[in-house]
């Protein structure tokens, strides 16, 4: 029998290779096998900070604000040395006009993201906060639809539905083992 976390997770791995099939049901080959293995990369990355920000946060000795606005400053401070002494880098030919932009979505889909997802964690633990998280996939599809034309096709459809399920399914089996758990002081 699965586990309910187990079956969350194998649904989101079926909507994410969903989402890797044209609307003639066959693997879209135009997918950049280096796009891809950074998108494994950032999530391997995003695992990794927020695995490590609760543990710093569960010791008590920072708080998780204080913890991600030190995480913010350290690579402001170390895209602002690799701009200035690499020359070659695609930093180097950003304006400050670009850069401002890039601050104000620094603010408004990190720093504030993970904020809310840390005051999250605070409450719900941190599978069911990251499922949660998982949501940012259909977010991401419907913005796309509306602001950028690119309307999804029935794959893509059926994976947002897939990682949909995997949402409900995982916040189910933790009510429910909120729901029938015992604590020390139910035994006492």
């Amino acid at each position: 029998r699965l586990q309910g976390s187990t079956l969350a997770v194998a649904t989101i791995i079926v909507g994410v290779v969903l989402c890797a099939f044209t609307p003639q049901w066959t693997i879209d080959t135009t997918v950049s096998l280096p796009g891809v293995l950074w998108g494994f990369a950032a999530v391997v990355g995003m695992v990794g900070q927020t695995l490590f920000s609760r543990l710093v946060v569960r010791q008590g000795k920072i708080s998780s604000l204080t913890q991600l606005f030190y995480v913010h400053i350290s690579a402001a401070f170390w895209l602002a040395v690799y701009r200035l002494f690499v020359d070659c880098a695609p930093l180097s030919k950003l304006t400050a006009v670009d850069l401002s932009c890039t601050l104000v979505q620094a603010v408004c889909s990190s720093l504030i993201a993970y904020a809310a997802y840390g005051f999250a964690m605070i409450f719900i633990p941190a599978s069911t906060a990251s499922m949660m998280a998982s949501g940012e996939i259909v977010g991401a599809v419907a913005i796309a639809a509306v602001a950028l034309g690119e309307w999804p096709t029935v794959p893509h459809l059926l994976g947002c539905a897939a990682v949909m399920t995997a949402i409900c399914v995982s916040a189910a089996g933790q009510r429910k083992r909120e729901r029938f758990s015992v604590t020390p002081s139910d035994v006492a």
